[in-house]
């Protein structure tokens, strides 16, 4: 119960870094596109759960990436210790990893689904539309007989 209560409801997992305490909550819809930009150079890396290989390949990534799931200014995140930064990028990755596994991609699965189903109602037996290279077949077939 406890479970289904958090996957409607994240709870923030805090962590501390440079002397403060941050609260990292899964990312907003508002942010999605600039945290998927962050992320896919470093995907790979960060599948593979190592924070290190990221840094050393794009540091910029890893800062951006922390920035955003912090709701931080990437300049602040920037001046953290690599070893603070890592912290907090791997925060800020399992929360959001877990969220996307627990809501998202169930809700995107289901949305598709949805849009599927909508789309084979919609245009039951034929799908020739007027216009279409079949129609248009049809039609020359018609008239030359």
């Amino acid at each position: 119960m406890v479970d289904d209560l958090e996957t409607w409801t994240p709870t923030p997992r805090p962590v501390s870094v440079a002397g403060e305490r941050l609260e990292i909550l899964p990312i907003r819809a508002k942010n999605l596109a600039r945290f998927a930009r962050a992320a896919a150079p470093i995907q790979t890396q960060l599948m593979a759960g190592d924070l290190q290989a990221a840094l050393a390949l794009h540091g910029d990534r890893v800062i951006e990436l922390a920035a955003i799931g912090a709701e931080r200014d990437p300049d602040w995140v920037g001046e953290l210790y690599p070893d603070e930064l890592l912290k907090l990028a791997g925060v800020v990755v399992e929360v959001n990893a877990d969220f996307f596994a627990r809501r998202v991609l169930p809700a995107a699965r289901a949305a598709a689904q949805a849009i599927t189903e909508a789309v084979r109602k919609a245009s039951p037996g034929d799908t020739s539309s007027p216009g279409s290279p079949d129609a248009e077949d049809t039609v020359s077939r018609t008239r030359s007989n």
